[in-house]
């Protein structure tokens, strides 16, 4: 199970750079052309599938880490409630609990796996620092695994952590990352759509800077049939183009097509409740 995405495009796949290479828009101006790669960038990501949201975006978040190795299932006075209670990543051996205020429990408490936390984001390409108490946490002391999950290790078996060991569960989200009671990771992410989506950006972003100026170009009109001296023309109306997931162009279209035969949406993924979101930061 792994937590929702920072949502939207991190990053244009293109810009007006990319676009003024391209036949007949090198007179525009620079405005219209990063305008038209950002809103290339925008329709392709949505057409793929919402795979590919460009590179080297940062983002800064107060994640929680989800509590584990403690599933007590109560029965008595707490009958069929399951809660956590463990922090820190803590982790301790199985027991059977006595009944008491409580009533009875069978307390399994199990460590499976190091203390990890979702970033939200995916792919994860960098981590540039994490704060526990304002402390910064040496870059020895985690590592990233699937490109999305904060795993909290130490160098070796002996090794004093530098800051408490594990990842908090809970924190003051009203303080400030520097203070006490805090927990702020900072990273990169971000996935970069191969050669074939960066062509087919710039072949689409011309089109788009040519009509918002005006000027001839092939982006399809809203019209089904024309007649002109006897002759009558049929185009596909603009709509049907929408509703089929297409833009008009070939070298678009036929790029989409590839990657995103289904015509999905978005990207397929699960979430659980038991796993905390993060709280982006700016």
């Amino acid at each position: 199970m792994t937590a929702p995405t920072l949502p939207g495009l991190a990053t244009p796949w293109i810009t007006g750079q990319d676009v003024v290479v391209r036949p007949a828009v090198k007179d525009l101006d620079q405005s219209v052309l990063e305008s038209a790669a950002g809103i290339a960038s925008e329709i392709l990501y949505a057409l793929s599938g919402r795979q590919f949201n460009g590179g080297g975006a940062a983002a800064v978040v107060r994640p929680a880490a989800t509590p584990y190795g403690l599933r007590p299932w109560g029965a008595g006075g707490l009958a069929g409630m399951g809660w956590y209670s463990s922090s820190w990543g803590s982790c301790t051996s199985q027991m059977m609990g006595t009944p008491g205020q409580y009533g009875w429990f069978d307390w399994h408490l199990t460590c499976p796996k190091p203390p990890e936390i979702q970033l939200g984001a995916y792919p994860v390409t960098d981590v540039s620092e994490a704060l526990i108490d304002g402390v910064v946490i040496p870059a020895d002391e985690y590592r990233l695994d699937d490109n999305r999950t904060l795993v909290r290790v130490m160098p070796t078996a002996s090794s004093t952590p530098t800051q408490r060991y594990g990842w908090p569960v809970c924190q003051r989200i009203d303080l400030p990352a520097t203070q006490p009671g805090t927990f702020q990771v900072s990273f990169a992410y971000g996935r970069i759509p191969p050669r074939g989506g960066i062509q087919a950006a710039k072949v689409l972003a011309q089109q788009i800077a040519l009509a918002a100026v005006g000027q001839t170009n092939r982006l399809p009109a809203r019209v089904t049939t024309v007649t002109r001296q006897g002759i009558t023309a049929v185009a596909l109306d603009t709509l049907d183009l929408i509703d089929k997931g297409r833009t008009g162009l070939f070298e678009c279209d036929l790029w989409v097509k590839t990657v995103n035969p289904a015509k999905l949406v978005r990207r397929s993924q699960a979430w659980s409740p038991d796993i905390g979101r993060p709280r982006r930061m700016g």
